[in-house]
């Protein structure tokens, strides 16, 4: 359950770095580089500071759901051009699933 949620923490924070991408007129490779780095970066500094392997180095999952995610935001967003509230809401959804995530693995 707790990996299913980690993925879904991704691909929400992929889709918020895929949408603020389409905001500032990128391509695709901008948009999954965007997508990749917010959805990606706070766990690998996360893992870096302390000195664990990174998480999307032990399991590719999580690097094929953010390109996944940032790749169909992008898509849909030529098609579709969403509200600027959308963002703020997708950034909620992912935040809040980080936030429960860090709080369950901080209490095993």
């Amino acid at each position: 359950m707790l990996y299913l949620l980690g993925l879904l923490a991704v691909a929400f924070s992929a889709v918020t770095g895929a949408l603020a991408a389409q905001g500032r007129r990128m391509d695709l490779f901008g948009v999954l580089v965007l997508a990749l780095v917010t959805s990606l970066g706070g766990g690998t500094l996360r893992d870096i500071v302390l000195n664990l392997p990174v998480f999307w180095g032990q399991d590719d999952t999580f690097v094929w759901t953010a390109i996944t995610a940032g790749t169909l935001t992008f898509a849909a967003a030529r098609h579709w051009h969403p509200p600027q509230q959308l963002l703020l809401i997708v950034d909620a959804f992912g935040l809040a699933l980080v936030a429960v995530l860090g709080k369950r693995s901080r209490a095993r």
